[in-house]
């Protein structure tokens, strides 16, 4: 993520140089090719994950089975019940593995909060990473 943005930057600034140098006085021109040059360095799959509110415990999963806070578990829509995912943390490269067992809303991934302790710590609430199917 880091070479990602230090490439953006470089990029940027060989933009910014070359409206320089050109005189560009369409600014809405500028914008756009600003826009195309940096757009290929966003992560495409960048998602973010939160954990379970603690009054949740022991309540049905969609699984059939009750949720137990202390258990690597997660919940999602993008991946089916019982898939186990890597889910990496992009800002300090923490990992866990959880196996899918509940859906969830408006998330792209919802950690157990053991799981969630072990790749940020809870009071950061939502994190940015990459989740890989295993």
């Amino acid at each position: 993520m880091i070479t990602s943005c230090v490439k953006c930057l470089g990029m940027f600034k060989m933009f910014e140089v070359y409206a320089k140098q050109t005189n560009m006085k369409n600014k809405l021109i500028s914008i756009i090719l600003g826009a195309s040059i940096l757009l290929p360095y966003v992560p495409v799959n960048a998602q973010t994950a939160t954990y379970y509110h603690p009054s949740l415990s022991g309540r049905k999963m969609a699984n059939g089975k009750r949720y137990n806070p202390n258990a690597m578990t997660a919940a999602s829509n993008r991946y089916r019940l019982g898939q186990r995912v890597k889910v990496t943390n992009r800002r300090n490269g923490k990992s866990v593995i959880v196996t899918i067992t509940d859906r969830c809303s408006n998330c792209s991934i919802d950690l157990s909060k053991a799981a969630f302790k072990r790749i940020a710590k809870p009071s950061q609430g939502r994190v940015s990473v990459k989740v890989t199917k295993l």
